[in-house]
């Protein structure tokens, strides 16, 4: 029971410092345009919400996973996997919604120096309360749920499903958002967003609590090509699971995207 309580203040410890850190990203932007918008109050259509505009693109990048069992490794009585590579990573990007899939074959270190199979697929809808909105700036508090999947698999042995480390997720995050608008095509956004839920694994035997963060950049450039555009994309993922010890592990994806916005 200590151990669970220590490992809950642990994961709330990282969510309120996951918040903080994604509100002075978001709010820091926001502060270095401030004075640009403010010279700019008194003219009319300055004060007017402006239009907003949906975003939509399909991207390509590179994911680098790093993950890494929290526990005692000469203490481990099952197997354990290690990876620290880059792995494909393709997408959705829109206003709201984001889907993303990243692959991984022959990579890392598992059981007997075996490599490993890696698979990420996450889907996510988010809605954003507006705090302040202006033409060329804008602070924005948005909400977002996820589903996420993880699959870790020997490439060589032919292990039990029990060994794989599989976990679904669910998790329910509320951060911060700010844009920049430099013209009427070119804007660049960040947002941080922690996220708390619950995992589990493959076959329903163990269950578990789940922290994440996610914090990232984009600068959409609209018909850079005609009716089409190009993104410019940059995630950090964190990732802490929690419950049975060999699921017990931290992942830290950093993903970067190329992307053509339609």
């Amino acid at each position: 029971m200590y151990t669970s309580n220590r490992a809950v203040r642990s994961d709330v410890r990282a969510y309120v410092h996951g918040l903080l850190k994604g509100m002075g990203l978001a709010f820091f932007v926001f502060l270095i345009q401030a004075n640009h918008v403010t010279g700019q109050m008194f003219s009319v259509e300055e004060v007017h919400t402006p239009r907003q505009t949906t975003y939509r693109s399909i991207f390509v990048g590179l994911d680098h996973v790093n993950m890494v069992f929290r526990g005692s490794d000469s203490e481990a009585d099952f197997p354990l996997y290690y990876i620290s590579e880059p792995v494909y990573h393709i997408g959705f990007d829109a206003t709201d919604i984001q889907a993303h899939l990243s692959i991984g074959r022959d990579i890392g270190g598992g059981v007997d120096g075996d490599t490993l199979n890696y698979i990420n697929f996450s889907a996510s809808f988010s809605n954003a309360i507006p705090l302040y909105m202006r033409s060329r700036t804008g602070l924005l508090l948005p909400t977002k749920l996820m589903t996420d999947f993880t699959r870790v698999t020997s490439a060589q042995s032919s292990l039990g499903s029990r060994d794989e480390f599989n976990k679904s997720a669910v998790l329910l995050g509320l951060g911060l958002r700010s844009y920049v608008r430099f013209s009427e095509k070119i804007r660049l956004e960040l947002e941080s967003i922690p996220q708390i839920g619950f995992s589990i694994s493959a076959l329903g035997a163990d269950s578990g609590g789940v922290f994440s963060v996610n914090s990232g950049a984009k600068l959409w450039i609209n018909e850079a090509f005609g009716r089409f555009g190009v993104l410019f994309r940059y995630e950090y993922g964190y990732t802490r699971y929690s419950g049975e010890e060999r699921y017990n592990y931290n992942i830290d994806n950093h993903r970067f995207g190329l992307g053509l916005v339609f």
